[in-house]
């Protein structure tokens, strides 16, 4: 769960809105927050947790 949370502080930060967003080469074709936002839904993650 921890690991997910810090991908999405991580997409969040540089502007990784969903996969198909352009931005960092580096990241390309992964998920982006809109992926991860919802698969940390569906494996439990409360909408009230906080990233800090």
């Amino acid at each position: 769960m921890d690991k997910l949370l810090e991908k999405i502080a991580v997409c969040v930060d540089k502007g990784k809105v969903n996969a198909q967003s352009p931005h960092y080469p580096e990241m390309k074709g992964q998920d982006g927050v809109d992926e991860l936002i919802l698969k940390a839904l569906e494996t439990g993650i409360s909408g009230n947790t906080r990233f800090c």
